[in-house]
């Protein structure tokens, strides 16, 4: 190796007001600093080094070695441009240069440090007008001036510095370079693991005892640790505090995952070879391997023909204490990991983290919430963290505690930063039920349950079970209050009864009251589960299969889950029914904890109904509801073990089916029979008669099936009779269907006649075709979304959420992934929605099915819901979407006819905007800050008053030299637009701020941009002109001076006495009756509203 020096000259750039520069490195123009001239050096000693030196790329030491006889330089420059002119926020101004430049044989080198450009001028005389070009070149390739921001780096260096040095670096012969090169590609660790970060903010509260036991043992050299402790309960967060409390350096820890081990370590010499190798870089750097979900180490390395897994393997070298570890795994993994390797964990000091619970748990929660809160400017009450709490605790208790909650609290206050404010006690409640379903009144103390209207939800829907209804209710009411012991599931319950009565219908009916829809019902048909074998398929049979069960309910978590025939399931099953009933968790084969405490356990069991058909002598001998309870209690108690009796909230008892029930289920039956896919797509009426209902009944009627006995009658009585009757009939024949019941035959008559042919049928049939076209359109629409940019972007950036959550889970991140991933579903639901509806329309074009104004109603529904679709998605990926700042500029006399802005504001409240308004006004007497400009003619004309002090002329073009005055505006927030007329004292009223926030407010005024006149006599205006903007907190300069009318050739809009005329919208003149001027107005920017929001989908 060989010492070389290379020059290394920094440009310290002073801004205004600021005592530390901001240094740029003269042969680094683009890299920023406000360290210190030795560290910066520093830096780029060692950036270079590896990027440059080590890769032996010698000749871009040449692109870095400048010059050091620079000299600094300072100029000023006229800057002007012909758009200035239809600007109302930009005017041609002077500019003050400082810059550098090296005399040179052919003329001088000019360098622009804080633009990063770089220019050449022949003669000294010429420099100005070089300088002026590579501005000028810079402004308009950058796009500075679409926006006032953009010309801010022109301005931001008020005096500049510079600083001779060099550094120092080592070059090396091709042999060095060939070892070198070698050495970083056998590298392995990088590619394996990745260095655990130093944190700069407190990661933890709470532990502090565990963390000082931590930092002792990273201390201790050579110790490998094993943090233990329940999911989410903060071990990884432990280690990360740890890391950033200690003070020593070294040793690096780097983070790694069994399945990122195996990946980057398989290869052609298998995964063995380059395991040692890693663990050789681990000792000769005398660094951790910090190693996630220890169990998984048991699991990878393994493949047919060798049972050696790579924790085996890790073992050996822990045996020789050539390996230092750190890893985590739960205390059900623990058993696990023991049971299949014992002498694996004595190389570990075990450090175990209990769950916080009580006052400690409380602390941690609030300390982490509100210090997030702050970072977010958002405020959340203590009863909104303590409700979260609550909620977490009672419905998933094993989740992990504290990550649960305050991950579950982060997304609360995520889904307020778009309103601001506060987050309240409601609110927390409102985003429970919205994550699991479950309905407020049930959730939230504050709101009574209604016993009446309970009952009435299922016994409108179930017949003939009173008993069971109201054992439900009191369960329900025990839910409902709280009462019932915690860590444990919602509700277990036990419908005991004949078959048939109602006991899964009952279970659905549940799973909709309580989850908001049927298919939150998960069954299990218990005969399924017979043997030994099948009862462990529900937790899994070995550690790489799901369990059927606890899988299902981890998709499901909030749900009801139903055991159908209990009876008939294995014995060993009960051994797991103990837990999820008991404790309300169970772990699967893999280690992994399932909750169930967020479920409702529902058995049902036939066991003691036979029994009680045997006593009964007639179908009118049936047993009272107390009776009843007591029957299947005994019965039920002889069958079950104590310790599974025991622990049943409520055994619901079901009566069998009576006679007089049975009139109802035929009805209920006819009723679905009708909406059957055969009736419903051909032009049929169909009506039964009661003496066919009646025997129905009768024939459906047997105690030992129930209602399933029902089904049967009805499908030999009715369905395949009346099936081979329409055979007879074409699919598009209109029929009007009477079954009957003939005693003396004994079987079931139809009568069948054609349906009148009405004129307004044949009017209908000619406008199906339209309707056709009209779903086409809808689908077209659809697939123009799914092709659309914002779409697109939406799946690529939840596909790389879902790729890094596995490093690391963010709360923003893991938000986004939720409202996004529902956004996605919701849409695909809707193009399964109008591909269907497409169908039917088809269907009925060709005669397939009966048209109806129902079915052209449900296109304009989906197209309704389909935009609002369109909304979620520009509003999820604009985070500006919905906020808006629109200021209107006119004179006090135009502001005294409010009739513009009240257009706004009532828009605003059509569309459940809030609006929030701000008068501004120039003060009488105010200081004023004085400085002469030159401005062109059309700047000129466009101030209402101006001190000329000198006037010239330059190429054709007439150029104005005055005195401007920058001034200190006033504000006055405003509840109602009435009261302007109170501020007359205060000032002169110019400007009208309206900060507007609510769903895509932003686009909803999107086109208001420019002058509005507004007509107040016959062919007499006042004009307003309209900008709006991100920020419009200052203002342009001068602006109460403007002339509003000169800013603009021809408004954008004229509100005529008795009409709106608006070229761009292309408005008839028509007159509009004044009760329908605003409704008018209002249409048209929903119009623009919706045509922006259809052109950005596509």
């Amino acid at each position: 190796m060989q010492k070389v020096q290379l020059p290394f000259p920094i440009i310290s750039l002073y801004l205004a007001g600021q005592a530390s520069p901001i240094r740029i490195p003269l042969a680094e123009q683009d890299y920023l600093s406000l360290e210190r001239e030795e560290d910066l050096r520093q830096h780029f000693q060692q950036r270079f080094q590896e990027a440059v030196m080590k890769e032996g790329e010698y000749l871009f030491m040449a692109d870095y070695e400048l010059p050091e006889d620079f000299e600094l330089a300072e100029t000023t420059l006229y800057f002007e441009h012909p758009s200035f002119e239809e600007r109302l926020d930009l005017q041609a101004f002077h500019l003050r240069l400082p810059y550098l430049r090296r005399q040179q044989e052919q003329g001088y080198w000019l360098m622009l440090p804080q633009l990063g450009l770089e220019g050449f001028a022949a003669r000294e005389e010429d420099i100005p007008q070089q300088l002026k070009q590579l501005v000028e070149i810079d402004v308009l390739r950058a796009g500075r001036l679409e926006y006032v921001q953009g010309l801010m780096p022109l301005f931001w260096a008020e005096k500049m510095s510079l600083q001779k040095g060099s550094v120092d670096l080592m070059a090396y012969n091709l042999k060095e370079l060939a070892e070198l090169k070698e050495k970083q590609e056998n590298n392995l660790l990088p590619q394996a693991a990745s260095l655990l970060p130093k944190a700069k903010k407190q990661q933890l509260w709470g532990h502090a005892s565990a963390l000082e036991e931590l930092l002792q043992l990273l201390q201790q050299e050579g110790q490998s640790i094993l943090l233990v402790g329940p999911s989410g309960v903060g071990k990884s967060t432990l280690l990360l505090e740890a890391m950033r409390k200690r003070k020593a350096k070294k040793p690096q820890i780097w983070r790694t995952t069994a399945a990122r081990l195996i990946k980057e370590l398989s290869g052609e010499s298998g995964w063995q070879e380059k395991l040692h190798l890693l663990v050789q870089e681990l000792r000769q750097a005398q660094e951790i391997l910090y190693v996630e979900h220890l169990l998984s180490l048991f699991e990878v390395g393994q493949y047919s023909g060798s049972d050696l897994s790579m924790a085996e393997l890790v073992r050996q070298y822990l045996d020789r204490g050539e390996i230092r570890l750190i890893a985590e795994c739960t205390a059900e993994e623990l058993a696990l990991i023991e049971s299949r390797s014992p002498s694996f964990l004595q190389h570990f000091q075990r450090l175990e983290l209990f769950a916080p619970k009580g006052a400690e748990l409380s602390a941690i929660v609030s300390g982490k919430i509100q210090q997030k809160a702050k970072n977010m400017g958002l405020k959340i009450s203590s009863e909104a963290i303590a409700e979260g709490l609550r909620l977490q605790l009672r419905y998933q208790p094993y989740s992990g505690f504290p990550a649960r909650s305050i991950r579950f609290l982060e997304s609360v206050l995520q889904q307020q930063k778009e309103q601001g404010g506060k987050v309240s006690r409601s609110q927390v409640v409102q985003a429970f039920c919205q994550e699991s379903n479950m309905p407020a009144f049930m959730v939230d103390p504050e709101i009574k349950l209604d016993p009446f209207a309970l009952e009435q939800f299922f016994r409108k829907q179930l017949f003939g079970q009173d008993a069971a209804i109201e054992s439900l209710r009191d369960v329900l009411a025990l839910v409902k209050t709280g009462l019932n012991r915690p860590e444990k599931p919602i509700a277990s319950l036990l419908f005991a009864g004949p078959t048939g009565v109602g006991k899964t219908e009952l279970a659905k009916l549940l799973a909709d009251y309580m989850f908001g829809s049927r298919e939150r019902m998960i069954r299990f048909d218990m005969s399924e589960f017979s043997s030994p074998y099948d009862v462990m398929r529900l937790i899994g049979t070995d550690f790489n299969s799901d369990g059927l069960l606890s899988s299902a309910v981890r998709r499901e978590p909030f749900s009801v889950l139903l055991f159908d025939e209990l009876e008939k399931a294995h014995p060993s099953f009960n051994d797991l029914l103990l837990q999820i009933l008991g404790e309300g968790r169970l772990t699967d084969s893999r280690g992994q904890l399932v909750n169930f405490c967020s479920c409702i356990i529902i058995m049902t069991s036939n066991v003691g109904a036979a029994k009680m058909q045997n006593k009964r002598i007639g179908w009118a001998d049936q047993l009272s509801n107390m009776e009843l309870q007591q029957h299947f209690e005994q019965e039920l108690q002889k069958f079950f073990r104590p310790e599974i009796y025991n622990r049943l909230d409520r055994i619901l008892p079901f009566q069998p089916l009576g006679q007089e029930l049975m009139l109802q289920l035929v009805e209920r039956e006819l009723a679905l029979f009708k909406e059957r896919e055969g009736l419903k797509r051909r032009p049929i009426v169909l009506s039964c008669s009661m003496a066919l209902k009646i025997r129905l009944a009768q024939e459906g009627y047997q105690p030992k099936y129930g209602a399933r006995a029902l089904q049967r009658a009805m499908r030999s009585l009715l369905y395949l009779p009346l099936a081979e009757e329409l055979n007879k009939y074409g699919p598009d024949d209109r029929l009007d269907v009477l079954a009957d019941y003939a005693p003396k035959e004994q079987r079931v008559v139809f009568q069948l006649k054609a349906q009148s042919q009405e004129f307004s049928a044949l009017i209908e049939q000619l406008s199906q075709g339209q309707y056709m076209d009209f779903a086409s359109e809808l689908r077209y629409d659809f697939h123009l979304l799914k092709e659309g940019q914002f779409f697109i972007q939406l799946e690529r950036q939840l596909e790389q959420i879902r790729r890094e959550q596995a490093e690391q889970e963010q709360a923003n991140a893991a938000r986004f992934l939720n409202k996004g991933s529902q956004l996605l579903a919701e849409i695909q639901q809707k193009g399964e929605e109008i591909d269907a509806l497409e169908t039917e329309m088809a269907l009925c074009s060709l005669g397939y099915r009966s048209f109806n104004r129902q079915r052209h109603q449900a296109l304009k529904d989906w197209e309704k819901a389909f935009f609002e679709s369109k909304l979620s998605l520009y509003r999820l990926m604009d985070q500006q979407a919905d906020q808006l700042t629109l200021s209107i500029y006119s004179t006090p006399e135009a502001f005294s006819d409010l009739r513009l802005p009240q257009f706004i504001a009532q828009a605003c409240y059509e569309e459940g905007f809030q609006l929030e308004m701000t008068a501004i006004l120039a003060p009488k007497q105010m200081e004023k800050l004085e400085e002469e400009v030159w401005l062109d003619a059309t700047a000129y004309q466009a101030l209402e008053q101006a001190e000329l002090l000198e006037e010239k002329e330059e190429n054709g073009q007439n150029y104005y030299k005055i005195r401007l005055s920058q001034y200190q505006y006033l504000e006055r927030r405003l509840q109602q637009l009435e009261e302007l007329d109170q501020l007359d004292s205060l000032g002169r009223l110019f400007a009208l701020r309206l900060n507007i926030q609510g769903p895509g407010a932003r686009l909803f005024f999107a086109h208001e941009y420019g002058l509005h006149a507004l007509e107040y006599d016959l062919d007499k205006f006042h004009y307003y002109y309209l900008l709006q903007g991100k920020d419009q907190s200052e203002l342009p300069e001068a602006p109460h001076r403007m002339k509003v009318r000169s800013l603009s050739r021809s408004p954008k809009r004229k509100y005529r006495l008795q009409r709106i005329e608006d070229s761009e919208f292309q408005l008839s003149k028509q007159e509009v009756p004044k009760e329908q001027y605003f409704q008018q107005l209002y249409s048209i920017w929903k119009q623009l509203f919706r045509d922006h929001i259809e052109a950005l989908m596509q």
